[in-house]
């Protein structure tokens, strides 16, 4: 999501290094998650410098931003570290998840150049949270932004179906889907007066109710 008045791209459910907790844990799975993601952040903040026309975003990842312990690896720093050295200016903010407690992400702001915020953290009119706000705890004349819980939805056709991430943006509340390129995701309930908006590629598409 690309906030132009601050030239903020906010992202949400990074989890850097979770092939590698998989593969510590015993489970075979597939490497180069990370070059996945960090392309794909490369991406998005290309499109970012587009629209500004000015190298100053910032770049706010609503939680989760590493996986676990054993994400904390010689493989994951160097890769990230490599790919901070090509955004030199970027300022990193990361809303602490409750995988970020685990890994101990605070730990690794100096090193990493990135700055902890605890939720919510306030920007204007917007509540930046991890886990999802009750509204009866938000500031006042807030939204409230969060991730958490990767939200997905099933696109359905005649003969196929198709299950992608979405926004879930309600009155007083979103949910951006997990940008992570290998973080798994759970279908959608929205609640009354919720709208969810289905990424297919590059694509942004609201789903009427009636197909969810």
């Amino acid at each position: 999501m690309f906030w132009p008045r601050e030239n903020a791209l906010i992202i949400a459910d990074v989890h850097l290094g979770k092939d590698d907790v998989f593969r510590a844990r015993g489970v075979p799975v597939p490497q180069g998650a990370i070059d996945q993601t960090l392309a794909r952040l490369d991406a998005a903040l290309a499109r970012a410098f587009s629209v500004t026309k000015i190298p100053s975003v910032q770049l706010i990842v609503l939680g989760d931003f590493l996986h676990a312990r054993e994400s904390v690896n010689p493989a994951t720093l160097d890769a990230f570290l490599k790919w901070r050295q090509t955004h030199p200016s970027l300022a990193v903010i990361v809303v602490e998840g409750n995988h970020d407690r685990h890994a101990g992400t605070a730990k690794l702001a100096d090193a990493w150049g990135i700055r902890i915020e605890r939720e919510p953290f306030l920007m204007s009119a917007f509540a930046l949270c991890h886990e999802t706000l009750d509204p009866s705890a938000a500031p006042s004349n807030t939204y409230a932004l969060s991730g958490h819980t990767h939200p997905c939805v099933v696109l359905r056709s005649k003969v196929d179906r198709l299950r992608v991430p979405c926004f879930v943006l309600g009155e007083c509340a979103g949910v951006l889907p997990a940008f992570g390129a290998f973080t798994g995701g759970f279908n959608v309930s929205p609640g009354a007066g919720d709208a969810v908006y289905a990424i297919a590629g590059e694509t942004v598409v609201k789903v009427p109710s009636a197909q969810i």
